[in-house]
């Protein structure tokens, strides 16, 4: 399996994350709200204000198949926006296609890492407070604990990544191992 999906609440540190692991252990990284950008050509804030929600996460899905469809044969760490994995058949498509974790964190722990980082790919935010912020899990965590693995965002290292390639292999082992007529 080559795909590794980041999944998670905005503040979680899955854009950080994902660059550290990709960097150390050599996987491609590709952000998709970075992706959906250049493929609009404008600004995700300014998506959601021109089309709304629904047009948004209507191209978010299209671009989520087209970056899927570019990593084949590559280990890739892809790192999604919050809402991905909950709308337009975006999980099922990430469970078919790879290994999904979910960087799980605390209400503050987000509060504290929105405050610091810029608030342009946010729309659905705005001012980062727990009201919102929980709201939102709320809305996600059903999905979020879909995950092939959960790993704790406040706790984080470069090693953590070794731990998810390791459960990433045992899954595809096991996998392989149901399905003896396929061997």
């Amino acid at each position: 399996m080559n795909l590794i999906y980041l999944i998670g609440m905005p503040g979680s540190g899955k854009s950080y994350w994902g660059s550290i692991w990709g960097d150390k252990y050599g996987y491609e990284v590709v952000d998709l709200d970075f992706n959906i950008e250049r493929h609009a050509g404008v600004r995700i804030s300014d998506i959601f204000y021109g089309m709304g929600e629904q047009g948004f996460r209507s191209i978010e899905a299209a671009v989520l198949l087209e970056t899927i469809t570019a990593a084949r044969g590559q280990n890739t760490v892809i790192v999604t926006g919050g809402g991905t994995p909950v709308f337009d058949g975006n999980f099922k498509t990430m469970q078919r296609t790879g290994f999904i974790v979910y960087l799980e964190a605390t209400i503050p722990y987000l509060v504290k890492n929105l405050e610091i980082t810029p608030q342009i790919h946010r729309p659905l935010i705005g001012e980062p407070t727990p009201e919102i912020l929980e709201g939102l899990l709320q809305k996600r965590r059903t999905f979020y604990e879909q995950a092939d693995m959960t790993v704790n965002a406040e706790e984080l290292s470069k090693d953590t990544f070794a731990e998810i390639q390791k459960a990433c292999i045992d899954r595809q082992l096991s996998w392989a191992q149901s399905r003896p007529w396929q061997q």
